[in-house]
């Protein structure tokens, strides 16, 4: 069994990715997104907002159009090339 599928571990993977986030955005001050796949669209599973007065108007479950944002854009680079034609026909 690979140490990915031992639950043993007690790692919550949501609370890791979450603190690394927290962290990112306390380094940079940037907002923090985290989005997955959905279709054609990114949905936003955690929005950390960051330090600077300007401000996205994202809120925690809407879907954006993935081909026009950034963390779209990121995960389509990792997909399959069948995804990556399909979402860019969709622009």
């Amino acid at each position: 069994m690979s140490k990915l599928q031992d639950h043993s571990l007690n790692f919550n993977f949501n609370l890791g990715i979450l603190r690394v986030a927290d962290e990112l955005k306390t380094l940079t001050g940037e907002t923090i997104f985290i989005g997955v796949l959905n279709d054609d669209s990114v949905l936003a599973t955690h929005i950390i907002p960051g330090s600077f007065p300007t401000r996205t108007h994202y809120e925690k479950g809407e879907k954006l159009p993935v081909i026009k944002t950034a963390v779209g854009r990121y995960i389509l680079a990792f997909q399959s090339p069948e995804i990556q034609e399909q979402n860019r026909v969709l622009r």
